[in-house]
Parts: C-alpha cells; structure tokens; sequence
C-alpha cells in the first residue's frame, strides 16, 4: 500500500493521468462487499453532514430502496494485426503488399470481458491511391469484430496506440525480348523467322536500376546453323 501510494504521489507530480490504487480498489469491495462478477443490489443509508445535531433530520423515504449494480471481469488477450490495402498505386507503379513489414503484429488488450471477447483482430486502413514512394509510416488502428466491424473500445486499453508499416512501392517497366541470331547452315535473314515468347517482361525496381536496363532485353544466342529441323521450340531461362 506505501508503494502504491508513493508512486500515484509521483505520476502526479509529473502530470500523470488519475488512477486508481489497489487500496481504493480494496476499501470498495470490503465496503460493498461485492466480490464476484455479476449484477448485484445493494442497500445503503444517508449520512449527513458532520455540523447536523443528531435527530435534526429523519429519513422517510428512500428512492430507490436500493443501488443496483453490474461488475465484469476485466480480462486481457492478444489479437493480430491485419492490414487493409484501398485503391490503387500510380500507373506504371507496383506494391509489394505481401512483404510488408509491422512493427507489432499482435496488440495487448484489456478490458471488460463483454467487449473483449467481441474484438477479433486490429485493423490498419491504408490508401495506396496515387503513391509513388514507398510506404514508412505510423498508422493508427481499429479493433474489429470477426465480420471487420467496429467494436466500440472506450473501456479498453491497449498496450502500443500505432503501429509502424513499411511497405515497397516500386515503378515497373516492360521491356522488349531479343535474342542474337546467327545465321548459317542456309537459313537467312530472308528465310527464316525467329519468334519470342513472351515478347516482353515486366521489371520493377528503383530508378536508376530500371534506367540501366535500358529498353530491350537479350535473352539468348541462337545459332541457326546448328538447328537441324524448320520448326523447333528452344527453351531459354
């Protein structure tokens, strides 16, 4: 109880939220005699204040007779973190949504175990509409039941209030498929056709990357004069 006392004079000195100790916690349930979960009834009596003689005043009525009151069980669980991805990145851009990076994939919560047991996971909305640099940023969260809804959290507490994401958003360029031909063994430039497929790929990176690529990409050599038949599928990785 000393300790608890020093440390609630402390965060007060400090500017620290109010709180509740374990003494004002222990003095109400011995008052009350409320121990147990549930929906309880008590009964009370008036007490004036301390410059009334006794007997000046007299209690006809009570109302109510009674107070009711409801006590939950405050209980606490982790839950994931789910993130959720809305429009789409620049044109000629890509995300990398699937190696992303949380700095917390789970959150503590506690709290009444009425509305702790609706919450299923934490929601992070994200809108990727017209990005272009990749993501680094702090985000809030919503807890959400087990259909994504909002579950009203006011008697929750939670043990980080955002949550970091980085996420890579890079620029994709197409590039042509080329191959360097060597005629012989009769076949000739006005003899033969050399077919790719597929004839383009899809690159993505940073800039300065992409700009070295340049606009073509060689695949192979083919020499001609060492294929034996006209028609022939060659395979290139």
């Amino acid at each position: 109880l000393v300790g608890d006392g020093l440390a609630t004079s402390l965060s007060a000195l400090l500017g620290g939220p109010a709180n509740t100790t374990y003494g004002e916690n222990t003095g109400v349930l011995a008052l009350s005699k409320v121990y147990d979960p549930g929906e309880h009834e008590l009964f009370y009596t008036p007490v004036f204040p301390g410059d009334v003689p006794n007997g000046a005043l007299t209690v006809e009525v009570k109302s109510p007779e009674t107070i009711k009151i409801t006590v939950e069980k405050r209980v606490k669980k982790p839950v994931d973190v789910r993130v959720n991805f809305t429009g789409a990145v620049a044109e000629n851009y890509m995300a990398d949504m699937e190696n992303r990076i949380l700095d917390y994939t789970t959150v503590n919560i506690s709290g009444p175990s009425s509305v702790i047991d609706l919450i299923d996971h934490a929601k992070i909305d994200v809108d990727l509409t017209g990005r272009v640099e990749s993501i680094s940023e702090n985000f809030r969260y919503t807890l959400c039941d087990v259909d994504n809804k909002p579950v009203n959290a006011q008697q929750i507490t939670t043990n980080v209030e955002q949550i970091r994401l980085d996420a890579q958003i890079q620029r994709i360029k197409e590039m042509d498929l080329v191959a360097d031909i060597v005629y012989g063994g009769g076949a000739t430039k006005d003899n033969t056709i050399v077919k790719l497929e597929p004839e383009t790929i899809r690159v993505s990176g940073g800039e300065a990357v992409l700009a070295e690529l340049g606009d073509t990409y060689t695949v192979c050599t083919i020499n001609l004069a060492e294929i034996e038949r006209s028609t022939k599928d060659l395979k290139y990785t």
